[in-house]
């Protein structure tokens, strides 16, 4: 399904089909991930994105309301265009043909740095059409304007792509646990963040490597992050997330101003 909605944005522009997570597509690694269903994550989003260059960029997302979903600013740098984008939830493999196809109406991003880690990376895609909501298709709840994270917190990162080991695309929902760390932790080894809105996990051999972005940070079924990016598969150096409570405001303000 995800490839047919490939072919279908590619087609659109007249663009020959490229479907290479390996050279085109920005990597997100699972590292010591393990599968899950999607009636454990019905929140999930798998989204492709077409460039202004050409190239695909596959991007995680969050269901946070019937016509909204949350991802990553930095997803659509170089796509000026928001028709570029569709995707598809209550999937958990790929190359199910069950799931709801969207497309994407408007988006809404922040002014994000230019320079890795990106700061103020966070974005809203308003949707053509509302989701159906059920057992696998269903919204994450957002955290209170005051949530602290504490050090040693655990939280799930979840999302597709290649594993640590792995050459190719994984079809199948993966899931690993990062515990936050420190802001003084995170601060060495990313000295260029602001603790105000970003924070760093990681640790028993398993979470995000490389780039995935736009993926949830979950703890007690609460979105606390979005992913943004990472130094290798480094458990020392973990990744570094957009914390979603220093934009709540923005976020409400966004849907309600949006809405019919």
């Amino acid at each position: 399904m995800m490839v047919d909605l490939l072919q279908f944005l590619l087609l659109t522009l007249s663009i020959q089909p490229i479907w290479t997570f390996a050279t085109d597509i920005n990597i997100l690694r699972i590292n010591g991930g393990r599968n899950i269903s999607i009636e454990d994550a019905s929140f999930m989003v798998a989204m492709v994105i077409l460039t202004t260059d050409n190239k695909i960029t596959f991007c995680g997302g969050s269901i946070i309301h019937e016509k909204f979903i949350l991802t990553a600013g930095h997803c659509f740098r170089k796509s000026v265009n928001p028709l570029n984008a569709g995707g598809a939830v209550g999937i958990d493999d790929l190359d199910n043909e069950d799931g709801i196809d969207f497309t994407v109406d408007k988006k809404f991003c922040t002014r994000i740095s230019t320079t890795v880690p990106y700061y103020d990376d966070i974005c809203l895609l308003k949707l053509n059409k509302s989701l159906e909501f059920g057992s696998q298709v269903a919204p994450i709840k957002l955290p209170e304007k005051d949530l602290k994270l504490e050090e040693g917190t655990l939280v799930n990162v979840t999302g597709w792509d290649k594993t640590e080991n792995s050459s190719n695309v994984v079809i199948n929902l993966q899931q690993g646990t990062e515990s936050i760390m420190s802001d003084e932790s995170c601060l060495k080894n990313y000295p260029n963040i602001t603790t105000n809105s970003q924070f760093c996990a990681g640790s028993n051999g398993q979470g995000y490597c490389s780039r995935y972005s736009g993926g949830p940070v979950i703890s007690n079924g609460v979105q606390v992050g979005v992913v943004t990016s990472s130094d290798g598969c480094s458990d020392e150096y973990g990744a570094v997330y957009t914390k979603v409570s220093s934009y709540l405001d923005w976020i409400h303000e966004a849907i309600n101003e949006n809405l019919p």
